[in-house]
């Protein structure tokens, strides 16, 4: 797909009965901070099981897509919206987006950003919403990020993946990154799935709380796994396949034997 006179490979799947007088509901995956679009291919699966066609790409600064890790990258994303909505086999009114960890944060700057054309969406985690932590939280997460920062991902010789962070740092990126900051809180119009552990140390739960206290009234539901942490992974078995049958009502997927 074509974004900013840059291609983004990524990958598509359709139920096999959609086609253009049969158009079906859609999801873009959004892939996080150190995820390739090649690890969400059980996502792309479970699109298929509830009639969902599915984009899988790598988020920007991974994998094939070009394009930094910055907000205003935003628009790749909404690029892959556009992507979807002009395929013969997708209903270009029900598309929704499905985004864990980094990408879940990815799923509510798109959902803010272009609210007239996401119709629904997933976050597992997903960090700055727009909750401020306290000071005994902060230097919990500085720790843990700075814990992260000495883990290796990518090619043999390749450096940290993650750089060291302070106080002072997480503050900026606070002011970068937030939604609360970036003006997008109310702007978060669509059926909105937020999903993590409690105890997470990366994407601290009171995101969520976060939004279930600010911006529209309705359309927000939340799942907290008390003894879990980052993404609810123990858990995965039973919110990623809900997740998708969530994702398909709130599209217009027909009931089976309907």
């Amino acid at each position: 797909m074509a974004c900013a006179g840059e291609r983004i490979t990524s990958h598509f799947r359709a139920p096999k009965n959609a086609s253009a007088e049969n158009p079906a509901p859609a999801v873009l995956i959004m892939c996080g901070g150190d995820m390739f679009k090649e690890d969400r291919g059980w996502a792309g699966e479970m699109a298929l099981e509830h009639g969902l066609a599915s984009l899988v790409m790598d988020g920007p600064g991974t994998g094939e897509n070009p394009f930094p890790y910055e907000p205003e990258s935003v628009s790749a994303w909404m690029a892959a919206v556009d992507y979807l909505a002009a395929r013969p086999e997708v209903d270009a009114g029900s598309i929704g987006a499905f985004g864990i960890s980094r990408g879940g944060h990815s799923v509510m700057l798109l959902a803010g950003s272009c609210p007239e054309k996401v119709r629904a969406a997933v976050a597992s985690a997903g960090h700055h919403f727009g909750y401020r932590m306290t000071e005994a939280e902060m230097a919990n997460y500085v720790a843990n990020r700075n814990r992260r920062a000495a883990y290796i991902f990518g090619a043999p010789g390749d450096g940290p993946s993650f750089p060291p962070t302070t106080v002072e740092q997480e503050e900026a990126l606070f002011k970068r990154w937030s939604l609360s900051e970036l003006g997008l809180v109310e702007k978060i119009v669509c059926p909105v799935l937020m999903i993590n552990g409690k105890q997470d140390h990366l994407a601290p739960i009171g995101n969520i709380y976060y939004m279930l206290e600010h911006g529209p009234v309705t359309g927000k539901e939340a799942r907290v796994y008390p003894d879990d942490g980052h993404c609810a992974f123990k858990h995965f078995a039973e919110w990623a396949p809900e997740s998708f049958r969530w994702l398909g009502e709130r599209l217009g997927v027909p009931l089976k034997g309907a």
